[in-house]
């Protein structure tokens, strides 16, 4: 997918300023934004993956032990 150097700039700006407000570890965001520079869009989203349910789920029971 062949994307303007503008639209991919401003994408990387979009995705990190979104990123940083769900505090997503800084390095993990280079490491994002390194794989739209270099492999380009359609791999930028190869990350782990990664289900929010379960995170929640899991945070939940860690709560709930650290309150017992």
């Amino acid at each position: 997918m062949n994307v303007s150097t503008h639209l991919k700039e401003l994408l990387v700006k979009v995705i990190t300023v979104l990123l940083r407000k769900i505090t997503v570890p800084q390095d993990e965001i280079d490491v994002l934004v390194e794989n739209i520079d270099e492999r380009g869009l359609s791999e930028m989203l190869a990350i782990e993956n990664y289900d929010v349910q379960e995170a929640r789920a899991v945070a939940e029971q860690e709560r709930q032990i650290a309150e017992d």
